[in-house]
């Protein structure tokens, strides 16, 4: 913002009582969830992972005090999503892990909770926004693909929502490893089974 900073950085602890001189207020969750869905903020996922150790816990806020909470939360609504472990909010890491059935499971849970239609919205439409816009744009209607990406090297997924042309949504759940050391193609096999999805009637 124009401004600049001497000095070193260190780390301590502020005086009780002290006077706070610069804040930044988020903005509102459903926000929070839009900017991550549909643009892959991995930095903005792992602080909304410490927001809730922090919320739920006494500062300073560590990872797996958030992991804790989102399972709390898991046993709440009686998910039970095998093999899930959480390690940094945002999945990049090779120690992460959810098999594609829990993916699934959780996708389902949240098309019919309270909060679907912002769920539902903040994450890409294929072909036009985010980080789908590049990809599905033959596949189906713009607006009725709705996927989120994630890539690693040799690891290519997407995980939503697709509304076929008889008006019926369903859960697409592709979680795609290559172990050689070839590189992974693009989207290929992920497209050629969503447009298998759209060729049914």
């Amino acid at each position: 913002m124009g401004g600049s900073l001497t000095g070193t950085v260190r780390k301590g602890t502020a005086v009780p009582g002290g006077t706070e001189f610069l804040s930044f207020p988020s903005v509102p969750l459903g926000q929070v969830v839009t900017y991550i869905n549909k643009f892959s903020n991995n930095v903005m996922s792992r602080n909304l992972l410490l927001t809730l150790a922090a919320e739920h816990n006494d500062t300073p806020a560590k990872p797996e005090q958030g992991v804790a909470v989102v399972q709390r939360w898991l046993n709440t609504q009686g998910l039970k999503l095998e093999a899930l472990n959480m390690v940094n909010g945002a999945g990049l890491t090779r120690q992460a892990r959810l098999t594609a059935r829990g993916l699934a499971d959780l996708l389902e849970h949240t098309y019919y909770s309270a909060f679907a239609s912002e769920f539902k919205a903040s994450l890409p439409l294929a072909g036009y926004d985010g980080s789908a816009r590049r990809d599905f744009r033959d596949v189906a209607t713009k607006g009725k693909l709705r996927l989120k990406t994630g890539r690693l090297k040799h690891v290519r997924a997407i995980a939503g929502f697709a509304t076929t042309p008889d008006n019926r949504t369903w859960i697409v759940v592709i979680l795609h490893h290559r172990g050689s050391t070839e590189p992974t193609p693009g989207f290929a096999v992920h497209e050629s089974i969503v447009k298998w999805l759209y060729s049914q009637r």
